[in-house]
């Protein structure tokens, strides 16, 4: 049998630009990819992105799955005329099945809107410690029974519209203390660990009929037969325990395999076998042309040589087909309604997620007592993946909500996201005439700057309310006297809501989603 049409249907590719050009369609023509994910780059309005996607699906036949990593909170690749949500672990925050199932409703008919068939989310890891860079905010957090519910009833609202979901990183990378984006991680733990912990969410996912899982790009020490490679190549962990024990019979996706977890180790040929090898179905390349080439010859040549089995391609081209399937029966478009309803839905999750730390400074801020306020506020202007009006001055929209909550005099400071010791220093010089000072800090787990910021705020001898945009576990950092607000994530719908917490316009009921040594909410 001459399986050479349905190769490309194993591969789902990124493309370069906002337009169908030439280029792109002949790159097309040649793969006929299963699938196409959307990056930021691919994607500036609504009807753009429309127009792209039918003419993606004009040359390939069948039609690729149109892909998006949707997930909310920091990854989010739709910010403008789609809902952006707060994230899961606001979700965690909040602890509400009943939330999650909403969100993922209002998600998928916002998603069905823009021509969308896949969301490869959401993240199922539970976060087991401080140090994980690649996932922090991405988790639901650190109980297992809490992240596999949210998830099972954020996917069923996402399914039952006929959005494919695709829980992610199998078998959990919650422990990792690498960012497999950039290097590949390695975890220690126990068997047991493994299986009750990290593996307990994806089993729920598998057992409610998740469509999709995705693999992650992480070595897992402590299990036998894949003890020195990445989850990833292991057909231990991919044939044996997702398929074989764990009865999974959805498509099995692989991380991006630029990645430089796997990028930076190993060949590209070897990547595209191993990953191919070890049962994944779909197998991501998300940015080169060439490498996407490549893994579709090394495929051909993989199958004629009988490296790659042709019944288990078979077998993967079918269930990749019976998810396309799945995804068509319900073409139903978002309109207006929804959308109001998705803001509606995000701005409940946003209220409700915040969190207070109670420490020495009063919060809500007792402005009786408060001629003027410092606001301490990072420059994020250069960040990815941001929402409009975060340029520094007296547009931005941290400083703007601040003026508009608070009814006393207000100074904005606006600091570099990782500042030299100098400019870090001159946050004295800037609180000089202020009672209190609201300091919105940015990971400093991982930022040098903003751990400076942190030490030259101890030594001002006055009340200071540390609000926490990006990292929930900067709190390690924190002694039990110092007051934090935890915002799980710096999207507009999050800032307004902690700002409104701190004028006293209503009460923080988000608890910690993890736990926290020597901290009470």
């Amino acid at each position: 049998m001459d399986r050479k049409g349905t190769i490309g249907q194993r591969l789902m590719i990124g493309v370069q630009g906002d337009c169908c050009n030439n280029e792109m369609k002949q790159h097309l023509k040649h793969l006929s990819p299963g699938g196409v994910i959307l990056f930021s780059r691919n994607i500036r309005n609504r009807e753009q992105v429309a127009t792209l996607i039918r003419e993606i699906k004009e040359v390939v036949s069948p039609s690729p799955l149109i892909a998006v990593d949707q997930e909310g909170g920091l990854v989010a690749r739709f910010l403008r005329e789609m809902t952006v949500m707060p994230g899961n672990m606001a979700l965690g925050a909040v602890g509400s099945m009943e939330k999650a199932y909403q969100q993922g409703v209002v998600m998928s008919r916002e998603l069905k809107a823009f021509g969308i068939d896949i969301n490869l989310a959401p993240v199922v890891d539970v976060v087991t410690g401080y140090n994980n860079p690649g996932i922090t905010v991405r988790s639901f957090g650190a109980d297992p029974d809490r992240v596999g519910g949210l998830a099972v009833n954020l996917i069923k609202g996402m399914q039952s519209n006929g959005i494919g979901t695709v829980a992610k990183h199998f078998p959990g990378k919650g422990a990792a203390t690498e960012d497999a984006h950039f290097d590949l991680p390695r975890v220690e733990m126990s068997w047991d660990e493994l299986v009750d912990i990290h593996l307990h969410p994806f089993r729920r996912c598998i057992e409610e009929g998740v469509e999709g899982i995705m693999s992650s790009h992480v070595i897992y020490g402590n299990i036998f037969g894949a003890e020195n490679i990445p989850a990833t190549f292991s057909p231990r962990i991919i044939k044996g325990y997702l398929r074989g024990h764990m009865k999974f019979n959805g498509v099995a996706f692989s991380d991006d395999l630029e990645m430089g977890a796997i990028s930076r180790f190993f060949s590209f040929e070897e990547t595209v076998i191993k990953t191919v090898l070890a049962g994944h179905d779909m197998i991501l390349i998300c940015s080169d042309y060439e490498k996407q080439r490549l893994a579709f010859q090394f495929l051909v040549e993989a199958l004629r040589a009988g490296t790659v089995s042709g019944s288990e391609h078979d077998e993967a081209v079918t269930r990749i087909e019976r998810m396309r399937i799945m995804i068509q029966k319900n073409e139903k478009r978002g309109d207006e309604a929804d959308r109001m309803e998705a803001q509606k839905c995000a701005q409940e999750i946003a209220e409700e997620s915040i969190t207070v730390v109670r420490g020495e400074t009063p919060v809500p801020i007792p402005f009786g007592s408060v001629r003027e306020i410092l606001a301490l506020i990072p420059d994020l202007s250069n960040l990815e993946s941001l929402e409009d009006g975060f340029e520094v001055g007296p547009t931005n929209f941290v400083g703007r909500m601040l003026k508009e909550r608070f009814p006393v005099a207000l100074k904005t400071h606006f600091i570099a996201l990782d500042p030299a010791v100098e400019e870090a220093e001159g946050i004295r010089t800037a609180a000089a005439y202020s009672d209190l000072i609201v300091a919105f800090i940015f990971n400093a787990q991982v930022l040098a700057g903003q751990r400076l910021i942190l030490e030259e705020l101890k030594r001002i001898e006055k009340p200071v309310v540390y609000v926490l945009l990006r990292n929930p576990f900067d709190l390690e950092l924190l002694e039990p006297r110092m007051t934090t607000v935890v915002t799980y994530g710096y999207r507009k719908v999050q800032i307004d809501a902690t700002i409104r917490v701190l004028a006293g316009e209503f009460s923080a009921v988000g608890k910690l989603p993890f736990p926290c040594r020597g901290r009470k909410e």
